[in-house]
């Protein structure tokens, strides 16, 4: 089963792959998501799904024209800190 939610890879100019994850079904604004990173490949950043539920579609960016995010979370859920508010935490 998946949920819809916003879901994400892009590559940063920084040559490092993130994905932004919404945090909920529905989330697609910025303030509702997580962004975890920093990841080598396209691919590695899509294998953090494995540690979420399906988010029923993705997106991908390979530009590089982005900003890294300033507090990504680790890959597979290591918390560094989050992108945005979560009540949750």
């Amino acid at each position: 089963m998946s949920t819809q939610r916003e879901c994400m890879a892009y590559k940063a100019t920084d040559e490092k792959w993130y994905l932004i994850l919404g945090n909920h079904e529905y989330a697609y604004d910025d303030h509702n998501c997580t962004t975890y990173g920093p990841f080598n490949t396209e691919e590695e950043a899509f294998g953090e799904l494995d540690h979420h539920s399906n988010p029923g579609g993705s997106e991908s960016d390979d530009e590089g024209m982005r900003e890294p995010p300033e507090n990504p979370q680790a890959p597979s859920g290591s918390r560094v800190s989050y992108w945005g508010y979560n009540p949750k935490l």
